[in-house]
Protein backbone atom coordinates (compact mmCIF):
# COMPACT_ATOMS: atom_id res chain seq x y z
CA UNK A 1 0.00 0.00 0.00
CA UNK A 2 1.09 3.11 -0.94
CA UNK A 3 1.20 6.55 1.57
CA UNK A 4 1.21 10.42 0.56
CA UNK A 5 3.31 11.20 3.61
CA UNK A 6 3.94 14.94 2.41
CA UNK A 7 -0.24 15.21 2.49
CA UNK A 8 -0.38 13.34 5.88
CA UNK A 9 1.97 15.93 7.20
CA UNK A 10 0.13 18.66 5.82
CA UNK A 11 -3.37 17.08 7.28
CA UNK A 12 -4.85 17.32 3.02
CA UNK A 13 -6.24 14.64 1.13
CA UNK A 14 -3.71 12.45 -0.58
CA UNK A 15 -4.31 12.80 -4.82
CA UNK A 16 -5.24 9.45 -5.19
CA UNK A 17 -8.18 9.66 -2.98
CA UNK A 18 -8.89 13.45 -4.73
CA UNK A 19 -8.74 11.68 -7.95
CA UNK A 20 -11.51 9.17 -6.60
CA UNK A 21 -13.79 11.62 -5.33
CA UNK A 22 -13.73 13.39 -8.48
CA UNK A 23 -14.35 10.36 -10.61
CA UNK A 24 -17.63 9.83 -8.59
CA UNK A 25 -18.56 12.88 -8.08
CA UNK A 26 -21.13 12.74 -10.47
CA UNK A 27 -23.25 9.63 -8.42
CA UNK A 28 -23.76 12.80 -6.01
CA UNK A 29 -24.79 15.63 -7.90
CA UNK A 30 -28.53 16.28 -7.90
CA UNK A 31 -30.18 16.49 -11.88
CA UNK A 32 -33.08 18.52 -10.79
CA UNK A 33 -30.93 20.99 -9.04
CA UNK A 34 -30.91 24.44 -11.05
CA UNK A 35 -27.98 25.10 -13.20
CA UNK A 36 -28.66 28.92 -13.57
CA UNK A 37 -31.11 31.57 -12.29
CA UNK A 38 -34.70 32.02 -12.74
CA UNK A 39 -35.61 35.19 -14.72
CA UNK A 40 -37.41 36.30 -11.42
CA UNK A 41 -34.21 35.67 -9.41
CA UNK A 42 -31.94 37.76 -11.95
CA UNK A 43 -34.88 40.74 -11.95
CA UNK A 44 -33.98 40.78 -8.09
CA UNK A 45 -29.75 40.80 -7.89
CA UNK A 46 -30.47 43.59 -11.15
CA UNK A 47 -32.12 45.94 -8.26
CA UNK A 48 -30.04 44.42 -5.13
CA UNK A 49 -28.41 48.19 -3.45
CA UNK A 50 -24.96 46.14 -4.23
CA UNK A 51 -25.22 45.35 -7.25
CA UNK A 52 -26.55 49.11 -8.59
CA UNK A 53 -24.02 51.04 -6.71
CA UNK A 54 -21.23 48.39 -8.51
CA UNK A 55 -22.72 49.10 -11.93
CA UNK A 56 -23.29 52.74 -11.37
CA UNK A 57 -19.40 52.78 -10.68
CA UNK A 58 -18.11 51.03 -13.55
CA UNK A 59 -20.01 52.55 -15.97
CA UNK A 60 -18.85 55.74 -14.23
CA UNK A 61 -15.15 54.80 -14.30
CA UNK A 62 -16.19 53.82 -18.54
CA UNK A 63 -17.49 56.84 -19.46
CA UNK A 64 -14.32 59.11 -17.66
CA UNK A 65 -12.07 56.61 -19.27
CA UNK A 66 -13.39 57.26 -22.64
CA UNK A 67 -13.78 61.12 -21.99
CA UNK A 68 -9.85 60.87 -20.99
CA UNK A 69 -8.47 58.15 -23.24
CA UNK A 70 -11.12 57.35 -26.34
CA UNK A 71 -11.40 53.83 -25.71
CA UNK A 72 -11.09 51.17 -22.41
CA UNK A 73 -8.27 49.69 -24.33
CA UNK A 74 -6.18 52.68 -24.56
CA UNK A 75 -6.21 53.41 -20.80
CA UNK A 76 -4.25 49.79 -20.01
CA UNK A 77 -1.71 50.53 -17.13
CA UNK A 78 -3.16 53.35 -15.80
CA UNK A 79 -5.03 53.50 -11.88
CA UNK A 80 -8.52 54.36 -13.91
CA UNK A 81 -8.19 51.35 -15.58
CA UNK A 82 -7.31 49.07 -12.52
CA UNK A 83 -10.42 50.46 -10.38
CA UNK A 84 -12.67 49.88 -13.58
CA UNK A 85 -11.31 46.44 -13.97
CA UNK A 86 -12.28 46.19 -10.03
CA UNK A 87 -15.39 47.34 -10.42
CA UNK A 88 -15.78 44.99 -13.69
CA UNK A 89 -14.84 41.89 -11.62
CA UNK A 90 -16.89 43.26 -8.93
CA UNK A 91 -20.09 40.65 -7.89
CA UNK A 92 -23.18 41.63 -10.29
CA UNK A 93 -21.53 42.35 -13.04
CA UNK A 94 -21.11 38.92 -14.80
CA UNK A 95 -24.77 39.12 -15.77
CA UNK A 96 -24.54 42.14 -16.95
CA UNK A 97 -24.33 43.17 -21.14
CA UNK A 98 -20.95 44.91 -22.27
Amino acid sequence: MRCDVQAAFLGRPSADALIKVASHMSRYVDPRAPTKLSDSNLDVLKTHPDIVRARQLRDGLSKDIRAEFGTIEKSKGTKIHELYQKAEASPGCPFEPN
